[in-house]
């Protein structure tokens, strides 16, 4: 009866968790090619302009600017 019960104490931990998981996780952000941003100046320097508030913004660098901007 014991080993039953920390059975099921652990399937429902492992329940949890895998929920608690799932909801942090969002696909908003995989579109977007970081390796292809670093290697090209271009991009990488539109994306810097964008968040030094010194260029325009695509939709992508109005989000990451709208998150991480201070």
């Amino acid at each position: 009866m014991k080993a039953s019960v920390v059975f099921l104490f652990a399937v429902v931990l492992s329940c949890i968790a895998y929920a608690m998981s799932a909801t942090k996780y969002t696909t908003k952000y995989d579109n977007i090619d970081l390796d292809e941003i670093l290697k090209s100046d271009r991009l990488l320097g539109n994306y810097v302009k964008c968040l030094m508030e010194e260029g325009k913004c695509t939709p992508d660098g109005a989000e990451l600017k709208s998150k991480y901007h201070t």
